[in-house]
């Protein structure tokens, strides 16, 4: 019996790409052994560090843990090694605090900002501190401030500590010298959108030195922290990255995601860049992303190996920043292309260098296209005009296949919406393996097998040897135009990330430039028979595949380590099994590519018997989902997938009546029946629906996003409102003053607790055109026609009860209507409040109760779906949202309708 090549062959492939995908893992892993030294950077120094910031607990703007104990320590730590340091250089230390504001267009929302009282705690390294006018300097940045639900060890504690191990090495080290000063910013106030680093680089006198930055971020626990922002345009910043980190992990593909907005995220880079017109490097912990933003994002939980990683990486690069003899001199350039080879070194070149070798590929892959139809018409005697319909049929099934594959995973998706079980995954990513990848890999083969019957029946295709290395080719060149058309369209389109497709164009050239080279070659063509020939093509092949399906997998990995925890806390209004089907679909879609000219060869029996097998998996998994739940959560306190929810107890003053009630905030898609088997009263509770959403600004409930969007799917229980008595809400009118015609000017009071959101949207009829918040104005979605604006303010020193003004001016008359504004929602946050009332709750066990957490049971062996057994109250104060001082304006001729 002849032995079945393509069956054979595609066996083997699917066996290198589990190598490949292997490898990948491996690399992505990867991380150094950690040193206890005094002259180099000492990780577990910094561990040590680490334990006592989060010791603090959560360390929000405006909390005494934040603007007092973290502040002191510190400044503590930076002045016990000015005082005994070994080294030449000098340390200044400098405390600010900053107030001032600014504008942003955030998550495709306009957002006014104005903050006061902000901490920051800046030391500053030189060689000669009394050189007048200053030398350049390099910013290093990280945040000390946590959000109140958890003690912030990797977003953003352990950077801190991280640079205070830095301060210390380069103040203990006798043989550094350094050209340029190094300023390392901890900044006290991040997480309430980025005020302390804006009043940093707009008040801080040394901030007009800096002429380049290393921001130090966190979105997961440990791992490998990857460079995923630089520049703008400043290739010689990457560059000094790429020769000095000796653990370099870096992707423009990360910095383009990021900067579509496809992650719900932004960090100080943005600040720096934007208001201080400063080029530099992004640089964050990624694995984990579950604990984000938790109660388990712990000191415990980051790796001293992953200290040790981005310890090296940055004191190697800001040490070559601070050498530089022309700092800021450098011309911007190009933007570059960079990328990390599984994270034992770098690749950077511009642009115009990236777009003209995606170009060149691009041409030369079809040269070989067009030489290789009319080499193999000659050979086999077929007319070059079927080869070419051939080629035209397998390049159509490639796209076909594409489309059926992203419509069949939407397909699966829409329907475990449709059943209650999506985010099956969440907690268990495997699974999506058997669910999206899977049928990706049955369609492939579908789809061959119906190419199969294409070619035979109506091209008279003559099955021998010849036709099948011929077919194998055909569907190489198919494969071929598949690759070129997103690496036209990415370079056309000026993204840089196109290079990943023209490494496996580029693999495919080479490929097929040996097989031109052995027809030529007379001993390949005379000595070795068919069956060597064969088995040699195949080994080469696989070794050109190599190298771009190894970065494939790599990048795969990075994706969905970054996107799986994040479909956690994207919120409720859209199903995140689209997203994420479509994505591991088209990923698998990717890797499959280099094995379609193996299974074209395979004898449409075995296909057959290969679709029949390769279907059990799929229909198992979706039978287990579908009738025993796919819980998507996980309890276990060592690696948690846990729903996010935010509960917050609030007053609510709406339509001239008064209530109160508990919001519910989900953070995820999935509504699980367990939370209404735990918590009865969530049952009770209503959702918030579309149709209220359009009626009323802001849902009619306390606005907790910074999207009107995204505040469908939370629901409101009514309850009794909880006794507010601190730091109420106050807003007041100052001024209304007539200008001319068609002109007003109005100035308002805000004062309350430490955060609060207004969100207000103009008449229609009306256009705003300037506010005192600052120069332009960024409007927020529509709302009712309407444009929206959202404006923060944060208030550090609340005992203070300082007052916000804000101006707004150009409003023209309404001519009739009783009110120019619709203002929504004032959200006080965390500060001086707590993030759940509990004090009004009844005793339980007998007596009526509001909200039972007696009767919380374990869940497929967890402790709880929603646990609030930690929340504590925050800072001496009682609540979070304080509504009760909002009253009418000025009886019912307002010029202010509060809808609250």
């Amino acid at each position: 019996m002849k032995l079945d090549l393509g069956s054979v062959w595609s066996l083997l492939g699917l066996g290198f790409l589990g190598i490949c995908w292997a490898l990948a893992s491996y690399f992505n892993s990867l991380l150094p052994e950690p040193r206890n030294q005094e002259t180099g950077f000492n990780a577990f120094a910094a561990q040590s560090v680490l334990r006592d910031l989060t010791g603090l607990g959560p360390r929000p703007a405006g909390s005494y843990a934040n603007r007092v104990l973290a502040v002191n320590l510190i400044r503590s730590q930076l002045e016990l090694i000015r005082d005994s340091s070994r080294s030449n250089l000098d340390l200044e230390i400098s405390v600010q605090n900053a107030s001032g504001s600014f504008q942003i267009d955030i998550f495709q929302n306009g957002l006014a900002h104005h903050y006061s009282d902000v901490m920051n705690v800046v030391a500053k390294i030189s060689s000669s501190p009394s050189t007048v006018p200053a030398p350049p300097a390099v910013l290093v940045n990280a945040h000390f401030d946590s959000v109140p639900q958890g003690p912030g060890a990797s977003d953003d504690a352990a950077n801190c500590a991280v640079m205070l191990e830095l301060v210390r090495v380069l103040m203990n080290s006798e043989n550094i010298n350094i050209t340029n000063d190094l300023i390392f910013l901890f900044n006290g106030a991040e997480e309430s959108i980025l005020p302390a680093s804006h009043g940093f680089i707009t008040t801080h006198p040394w901030a007009p030195t800096i002429k380049a930055f290393v921001n130090l971020e966190g979105a997961g626990a440990g791992g490998r922290a990857l460079l995923f922002q630089s520049g703008p345009a400043n290739p010689w910043l990457v560059n000094t990255y790429i020769s000095q980190a000796p653990h370099p992990f870096a992707s423009v593909i990360g910095e383009e995601i990021f900067q579509s907005g496809l992650i719900p995220s932004d960090t100080d880079f943005r600040i720096f860049r934007d208001f201080g017109d400063i080029p530099g490097l992004d640089i964050a912990y990624i694995k984990d992303g579950y604990v984000y933003h938790t109660e388990h994002d712990d000191a415990e939980r980051v790796p001293v190996e992953s200290i040790q990683r981005v310890g090296d990486n940055i004191l190697a690069v800001v040490l070559a920043l601070a050498g530089l003899t022309d700092l800021g001199s450098e011309e911007t350039g190009s933007k570059v292309v960079f990328f990390d080879m599984f994270g034992l070194f770098m690749v950077a070149y511009p642009q115009w260098a990236g777009s003209l070798l995606n170009i060149s590929c691009i041409l030369v892959s079809c040269i070989l296209i067009i030489r290789d139809i009319c080499s193999c018409a000659k050979k086999t005697d077929q007319p070059a005009a079927s080869l070419r319909k051939i080629l035209l049929i397998l390049a159509t099934s490639n796209i076909i296949l594409l489309l059926l594959v992203l419509g069949f995973s939407t397909l699966i998706a829409a329907l475990l919406g449709f059943a209650g079980k999506s985010m099956s995954w969440y907690g268990k990513p495997w699974i999506l393996v058997p669910l999206y990848s899977v049928p990706t890999l049955l369609l492939s083969i579908l789809v061959v097998y119906m190419v199969q019957y294409i070619v035979s029946r109506f091209m008279q295709y003559i099955e021998d040897t010849k036709n099948d290395t011929m077919l194998r080719m055909i569907m190489l060149h198919a494969v071929q135009i598949f690759y070129i058309l997103p690496s036209l369209v990415l370079t056309c389109a000026g993204y840089r990330s196109g290079f990943i497709f023209s490494m496996s164009l580029l693999g495919n050239v080479i490929y097929l430039l040996y097989l031109q080279g052995t027809r030529s070659n007379r001993f390949f063509r005379t000595k070795l028979s068919p069956a060597y020939k064969e088995w040699i093509g195949f080994s080469i092949y696989i070794l050109t595949q190599f190298v771009p399906l190894t970065m494939w997998c790599y990048m795969v990995q990075l994706v969905f380590t970054i996107f799986i925890p994040i479909m956690g806390r994207r919120g409720a209004s859209s199903n995140p099994d689209i997203f994420i089907g479509l994505a591991v679909s088209g990923s698998t879609y990717l890797l499959v590519q280099f094995l379609l000219p193996l299974l074209v060869l395979m004898k449409r029996t075995y296909l057959k018997i290969f679709l029949g097998l390769s279907s059990l998996p799929f229909i198992i998994i979706l039978l287990v989902i579908l009738i025993q739940g796919g819980f998507p959560y996980s309890g276990d306190t060592s690696s948690p997938a846990q729903k996010r929810m935010l509960v917050y107890h609030t007053r609510r003053y709406m339509n001239g009546s008064t209530d109160g009630g508990f919001l519910f905030a989900r953070s995820d898609y999935p509504e699980t029946l367990e939370l209404s088997s735990a918590v009865p009263e969530y049952r009770d509770s209503v959702e918030i629906s579309g149709d209220m959403c359009d009626r009323i600004l802001g849902c009619g409930i306390p606005v907790y996003k910074r999207s009107l969007e995204n505040l469908k799917g939370a629901r409101w229980l009514d309850s009794t409102p909880p006794n507010i008595t601190i730091n109420p809400v106050n807003v007041e009118l100052i001024s209304n003053i007539l200008q001319g015609n068609s002109t007003r000017n109005i100035t308002l009071s805000v004062s309350g607790p430490s955060w609060s959101l207004v969100v207000f949207a103009p008449k229609q009829g009306l256009k705003m055109t300037g506010w005192s918040i600052s120069e332009g104005i960024l409007p927020g979605a529509q709302w009712d026609n309407r444009d929206t604006f959202f404006l923060n303010f944060i208030q550090v020193q609340t005992t203070v009860g300082l007052g916000y003004f804000i101006r707004f001016i150009s409003l023209k008359p309404l001519y009739g209507q009783d009110t120019l504004l619709d203002l929504s929602r004032f959200k006080p946050l965390y500060g001086q409040d707590t993030l759940l009332d509990l004090s009004r709750f009844k005793p339980l066990y007998g007596q009526d109760t509001l909200l039972d957490l007696s009767r919380f049971k374990p869940l497929y062996g967890q402790d709880t779906l929603l646990d609030l057994s930690s929340l504590k109250p925050l800072y001496g104060q009682d609540t979070l949202l304080d509504l009760s001082r909002l009253k009418p304006l000025y009886g019912q001729d307002t010029l202010l309708d509060l809808l609250v």
